[in-house]
């Protein structure tokens, strides 16, 4: 979240439809056109 903060976008302002906690999962749905994702860095 600190990055969206910088620029001023709170967690409010997204429109979260769903929440995964598998990365391949995440990246997988973005392939497919499902939306977009932010993956944190190890």
């Amino acid at each position: 979240m600190e990055g969206l903060l910088k620029h001023d976008i709170s967690s409010d302002m997204l429109n979260v439809a769903m929440v995964l906690g598998n990365v391949e999962v995440i990246s997988m749905g973005v392939e497919e056109g499902l939306g977009i994702a932010f993956i944190a860095k190890k």
